[in-house]
């Protein structure tokens, strides 16, 4: 009798969480709620309960349990399953404090059958997360449909919002909104991070009514809106063109509080999610999956990106991303993010990630409007509205291609970045360069209006420009910007550096030419600086070209030359000076391997004596033009 009271004592002591919180299992296919379905003919119930649901069965989840902390630890080897309708139209939450594992299924709605809102635009099924999250393991073992109907618009009036009963006009009818879904009113004179989040009084034709702005943590809204923290203390001016963003989905998904270093779902892959709303995750909803396909979804207030949090080749088609470091990824490669919008964020879209294809998004009021960092994205038909950078922000490799910035801060479409390629692009009313901030990209086609600072780029290193000559006037000469051999090129005419400007120029009684390279240093304090241009120089397979280059010498004037494989620096010059008059140099360029390959001929004046422009001339015969090559 001692001996069992002692294992009566120790297992009331030792386990006192446990204490009343039971296992379920299911015995039949069959709903969640009814006892029938379960081992014991009990359902569960209970605070700290947990389930399992077994091989070859369905659960039909359809409760609303009122529980102080949720279900503990659960497994689904069969399916869980919830569909329109379920607990007779009313709402039915999810409430989880531990994982969501096991090798079967977790399906909400199907494709035909789209999980909707309820009668009053209330989303019908909430999931939380205190602890843990969905660690199933089966492939494309979630599938959850939500609708898929969203709102994305701009206004036509300007107006405060800062009160109730606020007006906003659009140019066409409303559709996708309705009295309670929640938006996201967009800041447009605020650069960087801006904006506001409203519930929706009501909709006719082509208005939305507004209520007051939603601050805090947890707003007091009915459909639980956790983690709402925008600008609220900025102006809450709209202007005419302020972009309004539906952020409510039929199906959400929050953690009350940030779980650290955790998302949504963590271990399966190839999943199809439509229509969730992912609200204060401590990671981005899918974390570190691949090829998942994701429609029409919000990720609000995330850590680590609001939609993805690292993996490979995810398809990401018209979802919204706000208050996270990526609005819609971070980290990750190879994902297609289509019809997309962030809204203060850190990078608009993306943050980081490498190789992503992003289409016909828009990044509003964040640090940069699609792209922070990252390496060689292709960014096409996008739009960046009042952020610091409007399209990328220090990225390497990108390619941007006929996108719009508007009213950014630094670069209309490129702030710092390396290697970057923009085509037929647009940068309007931006500060500090219409285009491009900093760095070295190449530009074409491109073209700026109102730009406050230098039209085109403010602080360029070494890049290429290839716009109309009208719109490149603005260009930014900075002494002590760039390094040696930072060389711009302008419209193959102009090669720009920090000590001086090179010219193709008329001048008449050349011996051999009407056309010099005028070298011309920009101040008296750069006497011996570099003032260089570059010619690029085809070479066919196992040959040697011989390039004929003049240089005119004064007592005045030094010259240096070297032909280098293209994009490498001059690092061992060959040096030239002498008396005043022309002198010619043959120059032999040998490939000695069995393809094409481009080199780069450098020739660089120096003045020795005050402000002395230089004269060099050479032509590139048609056998090593890039036309005969290719």
């Amino acid at each position: 009798m001692k001996r069992i009271g002692l294992l009566l004592f120790l297992a009331l002591t030792c386990a006192p969480a446990l204490w009343g919180a039971t296992r379920y299992t299911n015995v039949v296919s069959g709903l969640f709620s009814a006892g029938a379905t379960w081992a014991g003919g009990v359902a569960p119930s209970g605070d700290g309960d947990s389930f399992y649901i077994t091989n070859n069965t369905t659960v039909w989840y359809d409760v609303d349990p009122v529980l102080a902390n949720g279900w503990a630890a659960s497994a689904i080897v069969g399916t869980l399953a919830y569909t329109n309708g379920a607990n007779g139209g009313a709402k039915v939450t999810l409430p989880m404090n531990g994982a969501l594992s096991g090798s079967g299924d977790f399906l909400i709605g199907t494709s035909s059958d789209p999980i909707t809102n309820l009668a009053d635009a209330m989303p019908p099924l909430l999931m939380t997360w205190k602890s843990g999250n969905i660690t199933m393991t089966k492939t494309g073992g979630l599938m959850w449909y939500g609708a898929t109907n969203s709102f994305v618009d701009y206004i036509t009036n300007t107006t405060s919002v800062t009160a109730n009963n606020t007006n906003l006009w659009f140019a066409s009818n409303v559709s996708n909104v309705a009295s309670n879904d929640v938006v996201y009113v967009d800041a447009q004179t605020v650069q960087g991070q801006g904006g506001s989040v409203h519930v929706v009084y009501s909709v006719e034709t082509n208005r939305i009514t507004l209520c007051s702005v939603i601050t805090g943590n947890a707003a007091v809204v009915t459909n639980t809106w956790y983690g709402v923290v925008m600008g609220t203390t900025l102006a809450a001016i709209k202007t005419n063109g302020a972009m309004v963003c539906k952020l409510s989905r039929p199906v959400v998904y929050l953690q009350p509080a940030k779980i650290t270093s955790t998302g949504a779902i963590s271990a399966s892959n190839t999943n199809t999610i439509n229509g969730v709303r992912f609200t204060n995750l401590g990671r981005g909803a899918l974390d570190a999956r691949n090829g998942c396909t994701i429609t029409s979804c919000v990720g609000n207030n995330s850590n680590s990106g609001g939609i993805s949090y690292q993996g490979t080749g995810h398809t990401i088609n018209s979802c919204v991303g706000n208050n996270n470091n990526g609005g819609i990824s971070h980290l990750g490669t190879g994902h297609t993010i289509m019809s997309c919008v962030g809204n203060n964020n850190i990078g608009g879209i993306s943050y980081l990630g490498t190789g992503h294809t992003i289409m016909s998004c828009v990044g509003n009021n964040s640090f940069t409007g699609i792209s922070y960092q990252g390496f060689g994205h292709t960014i096409i038909s996008c739009v960046g509205n009042n952020n610091s950078g409007a399209i990328s922000y220090q990225g390497f490799g990108h390619t941007i291609t006929s996108c719009v910035g508007n009213n950014n801060g630094y670069g209309g479409i490129a702030y710092y970045g390396t290697g970057v390629t923009i085509t037929s692009c647009v940068g309007n009313n931006n500060s500090y360069g219409g285009i491009s901030y900093y760095g070295s990209q190449t530009v074409v086609n491109c073209f700026s209006t109102n730009t406050a600072t230098y039209g085109i780029a403010y602080l360029p290193t070494e890049s290429t420009f290839l716009c109309d000559s009208s719109v490149v006037v603005g260009y930014y000469l900075a002494s002590g910007n760039r390094a040696p051999y930072d060389v711009s090129v302008i419209n193959e005419t102009n090669w720009t550096s920090d000590a001086g400007l090179v010219v193709l120029s008329n001048l008449p009684a050349t011996m051999f030419s009407s056309q010099v390279f005028v070298h011309t240093p920009s101040a008296t304090s750069l006497t011996n600086k570099p003032v260089s241009h570059f010619q690029n120089i085809f070479v066919k397979p196992s040959f040697t070209q011989p390039i004929s280059l003049w240089l005119f010498l004064t007592n005045k004037i030094g010259w240096s030359y070297q032909a280098v494989r293209a994009g490498a620096k001059p690092l061992s010059p060959t040096y030239i000076s002498g008396t005043t008059g022309w002198t010619n140099i043959i120059l032999n360029i040998t490939n000695s391997v069995a393809a094409s390959a481009q080199w780069r001929l450098w020739v660089t004046s120096y003045s020795t004596n005050d402000m002395y422009s230089g004269w060099s001339w050479f032509t590139i015969p048609t056998e090593a033009s890039s036309t005969f090559i290719q």
